[in-house]
């Protein structure tokens, strides 16, 4: 190959009375903020395309794709163009500015992408999959342009400032820095301030500030160009480089893929979660190219290349031991550090250090290596920068929709390592010794078990699938219930809570006078909808996002009753937000499933703008319930919730699922079409012999019952949670704050039930309930008043009894009873109570049921138990 002759390198002038380091630094600042605004802009259309596409992993892989071929077609058709510039400091500068003045209409622009790519659900795939890359890709193209010229261009401003002029190590050092320090700053500081759009704007304006600067430090003179900024000659090929940059660019965004599934089920899996993980990536190939540029670029080129190979097999494989370690690791040092979003922070960014750390940092090396060998006076660092990107791109595609799905997270990890091992160039020489550890670590990750399925204690994995965006398994525990695990993390249902799970889908059906169809956001293991069923003429569709769970939803038989075989029940494989913005129909009752709110993505599916497209599918008297968990949410949380739903329902009225404080639930209704209710509205609606027996087996046989679920009415509400601001699209706040409460050790269940009674018994004095104009009765009223108030006492029994407070929690059972006969679980648990005490404290036991004959005179349950512990009395 021709060799390249390196010529002395001359003292560079002070330009505007500044010395060399001085320049330097003032550079190396410009390109920390460039590389902080370009990974900015890539995180937030990644949530932007979150909204549309229900899950950060398909967004993240479509941006990150977009992207990546922008930046390498940039990258690509300037890379000459610089390197016979004599005033890179200009198009620098102009680079900045493109990408300031494009990046600042993206927010126009990607709300149009996103109602471009919802095609319906049952279109062809090719097409959804044609309108899924190529529209993203032209709308992120001018400023992924810009972004992928930018590096070239850094190298050429920089060089002549530099006294070996090899400084590509070192601008991508100094970028990747800024990227990591980007993400975090974007995620937990700009956006929850101001928005996606606002921040958009925010770091157009960061760009165009770096181009101002690039410009005025851009005046160099032209005969500093005319020094060669060549590399010394290497004896490997340029065809080979190219060759490798694309090749270790698909491997090493493809183990950054399986790292990010990996840590998913062993982290909280927030929107935090995936930036944690993306700046660690980010700040360990940052560290590598650093090190390069220090230490390792006087080292011969084929050795150097061959170790960090190498190095890169080793530590991949190894990586596996570590995803299996990080959990514990995880575990350990959040209880050191404690419950803050701090602590989280920390202890995500030390376990996302332990599994991607090392690997990240050779590849940082390496690149830098690749790049910096391949450069010379007719450009080759873009080129290298280009083909490296396009592998990227293709990473996420084969990997994430292909290879992973099929082969599984474990055998796709030593697949790359592999890979990496064969681009070793041969013979290996003094290396070839080294090459047994790979292979051994290899050979024991093939012979020994691997699993990152964490199951309680006393809980046995019945089946696991692995899909593309998630690990789905379905555990047992030792009374034999079944339930849905979701990333370790997150359960989806199960049989032990089956009657709440078929609630979910009975109280919003039956306010609704004549229900005919009715959509389920969600579907888990098809409880819900087969409660649906139970309705007559009731045709269900579900969307459920997670092909996995569908799959597994035959083991949830006969609680399911073969749901899916029902000729009356559709199911679809989706997102709830696209279902409901590109699938035509209207339906009577829709019903959202408890998502969880600090999940990553799921905060926008309490957002404004996804009710007001399911308030378009609403038939005019139809109704959308959104149930809540409340064990889940804090006060702030909770408030934005309500009032979001309420600025797009104002007629809403709460209700509660169930009455417990272990897993208490809120749901959020629409409106209350059917009225006016006559006092038999549930005797009347439960004609169906199947429905009605379902009914009482849940106690819900009769209208005091029914109705005594109901919380309170739209304007208790509004007063409830006050005046503020509403999660939307834009400005996701669910997402940003649920995951500070989901992290707190000291987070109860019951906190905001219990706050929420209160409250609204307070505010009962002064507003309307919202039960007053439904229809019922004055006699109805007043034992819904009643059954209210004993619910809610007993409510306040359960935390007492939770506190080992048993003498007051009693008492409030004894409350509930007197205050309401309709209300039967106060009762209930003071006859289980002095069962329990006949055994240890036989006097309380029966003085127990003797105060209980006082307060129910007319109930003979007390009195019947009482003489069969107590016969000689």
């Amino acid at each position: 190959m021709k060799e390249i002759e390196v010529h002395d390198v001359k003292e560079v002038p002070p330009s505007f009375g500044l010395h060399r380091w001085t320049l330097q630094v003032m550079l190396a600042v410009l390109f920390f903020f460039s590389g902080a605004a370009g990974l900015g802009y890539q995180v937030i259309w990644i949530r932007m395309f979150t909204a549309g596409m229900g899950h950060e992993l398909p967004a993240l892989l479509v941006v990150a794709s977009a992207c990546l071929g922008g930046m390498a077609l940039g990258a690509w058709m300037l890379d000459g163009v610089l390197a016979r510039t004599y005033q890179p400091g200009r198009w620098y500068a102009g680079l900045e500015w493109g990408l300031a003045a494009s990046a600042a209409a993206t927010p126009f622009l990607l709300p149009l992408a996103m109602r471009i790519v919802f095609v319906p659900t049952g279109a062809a795939s090719h097409r959804a999959g044609f309108m899924i890359w190529v529209v993203p890709l032209l709308i992120l193209m001018p400023t992924s342009f810009c972004l992928g010229a930018s590096l070239p261009a850094m190298d050429r401003f920089l060089t002549p400032w530099t006294r070996q002029k090899r400084c590509v190590g070192l601008i991508y050092a100094l970028n990747s820095l800024g990227a990591a320090i980007g993400v975090l700053g974007v995620l937990h500081l700009l956006v929850p301030l101001a928005g996606f759009r606002n921040s958009i704007w925010i770091l157009a304006i960061i760009n165009l500030g770096v181009g101002v600067g690039a410009w005025k430090l851009g005046r160099i003179p032209a005969s500093l160009f005319l020094e060669s900024c060549a590399v010394a000659p290497v004896n490997v090929s340029r065809a080979r480089l190219l060759v490798m940059a694309a090749a270790t660019g698909c491997l090493g965004l493809g183990f950054e893929w399986a790292a990010v599934r990996a840590l998913g089920q062993v982290l909280e899996n927030t929107l935090y979660t995936s930036a944690a993980l993306l700046a660690v990536y980010l700040l360990a190939t940052a560290l590598g190219a650093a090190l390069f540029q220090r230490y390792a670029q006087r080292l011969p080129t084929r050795a150097l290349l061959s170790g960090l190979l190498l190095a890169l097999g080793t530590l991949v494989i190894v990586s596996l031991f570590a995803m299996t370690a990080a959990g514990s690791f995880y575990g350990g040092l959040r209880a050191l550090l404690g419950g803050s979003r701090l602590s989280v922070l920390v202890s995500e960014l030390c376990a996302a250090g332990l599994v991607l750390g090392p690997p990240a940092l050779c590849m940082g090396a390496l690149f830098s290596h690749l790049a910096q060998t391949a450069r010379n006076e007719e450009g080759g660092v873009g080129r290298v920068l280009s083909l490296n990107l396009l592998g990227g791109a293709a990473a996420g595609w084969l990997l994430g929709s292909w290879l992973m799905p099929w082969l599984g997270l474990h055998w796709t990890v030593l697949l790359l390592a592999v890979a990496y091992l064969l681009l070793l160039p041969w013979p290996l020489g003094p290396l070839r010794r080294w090459l047994l550890v790979p292979v051994a670590a290899l050979l024991l990750h093939i012979l020994l078990p691997w699993s990152l399925v964490l199951l309680p204690e006393g809980r046995t994995l019945l089946a696991l699938r692995e899909g593309r965006l998630a690990t789905v398994a379905v555990a047992q525990d030792e009374l034999a219930h079944r339930a849905l695990q979701v990333n370790n993390r997150f359960q989806m249902g199960g049989t032990a809570a089956a009657v709440s799970e078929r609630l979910q889908a009975h109280l919003p059906l039956l306010l609704h006078a004549h229900p005919r169809t009715v959509l389920f956001l969600g579907v888990g293991t098809g409880i819900t909808m087969e409660g649906a069923t139970m309705h007559p003429d009731v045709r269900a569709t579900g969307v459920e996002l997670l092909r996995e769970a569908v799959e597994l939803m035959p083991w949830f038989q006969p609680y399911n009753q073969h749901v899916l075989d029902r000729s009356n029940v559709q199911v679809r494989i989706g997102d709830a937000r696209r279902y409901i913005r590109s699938q035509p129909g209207a339906y009577d009752v829709i019903v959202a499933d408890l998502f969880h709110p600090a999940r990553d993505g799921a905060g926008f599916l309490y957002t404004r703008d996804h009710y007001e497209g399911i308030r378009q599918r609403l038939q005019p008297h139809g109704l959308f319930c959104q149930w809540i968990p409340l064990g889940q949410v804090d006060r702030p949380v909770l408030d934005i919730q309500i009032r979001t739903f309420l600025d797009v329902f104002p007629d809403a009225h709460a209700w509660l699922l169930r009455f417990n404080v272990d897993a208490p639930v809120l749901g959020l209704m629409s409106r209350m079409p059917a009225g006016p209710y006559p006092d038999d509205w549930i005797e009347q609606r439960s004609g169906h012999v199947r429905l009605r027996e379902e009914l009482k087996s849940m106690s819900l046989g009769d209208s005091v019952r029914f109705f005594g679920h109901h919380l309170t009415g739209p304007e208790a509400l509004a007063r409830y949670c006050g005046p503020g601001p509403v999660a939307t699209d834009d400005w996701p706040l669910v997402s940003f704050l649920a995951p500070e409460f989901s992290a707190r050790p000291d987070a109860d269940s019951h906190g905001r039930l219990m706050m929420l009674i209160q409250e609204l018994r307070l505010l009962k004095k002064e507003v309307a309930i919202g039960l007053e104009q439904s229809g019922l009765s004055s006699a109805m009223q007043i034992r819904l008043d009643a059954f209210s108030r004993a619910r809610d006492v007993y409510l306040e029994g359960l935390v007492l009894d939770g506190q080992g407070r048993r003498e007051a929690a009693t008492e409030a059972y004894l409350s509930s009873a007197r205050y309401s006969p309709d209300f039967t679980p106060g009762y209930a648990r003071c006859l289980s109570l002095a069962s329990l005490l006949a055994e240890h404290d036989p006097a309380a036991s029966q003085r127990l049921l003797e105060r209980l004959e006082k307060v129910q005179p007319d109930n003979p349950v007390a009195g019947q138990l009482r003489s069969r512990l107590f016969p000689g009395d």
